[in-house]
């Protein structure tokens, strides 16, 4: 793995994506939801989104019983103003799910 130097450090900060990433055809990704907990417990500030709106993604939060997990959950971002543009990416991680939670 290249370690990769930053100007600044990762916040600590997690969003999490609804549909193929937290439900997967139609059915609640449970090794998702453990590391989201332990994540949590990590100290982390948690987000939840979807393209399909706040009310999709609020009511997969509560299907999975991520409510107190979750600090805020949002529709996924339509407009993001910086001006870095789509550089701003370069301030963050991108993590693997499939790779880590789709054995």
């Amino acid at each position: 793995m290249v370690k990769v130097k930053r100007k600044y450090n990762l916040a600590k900060v997690i969003a999490v994506d609804v549909d193929g990433t937290l439900l997967i055809n139609g059915s609640i990704n449970q090794s998702l939801v453990e590391w989201c907990i332990s994540r949590k417990n990590d100290g982390f500030c948690m987000i939840l989104w979807s393209a399909r709106g706040e009310k999709h993604a609020k009511n997969i939060c509560k299907l999975s019983k991520l409510e107190t997990v979750f600090d805020y959950v949002i529709p996924k971002p339509a407009y993001i103003v910086d001006d870095k543009g789509w550089a701003w990416t370069k301030y963050t991680k991108i993590i693997d799910f499939k790779r880590l939670f789709c054995k």
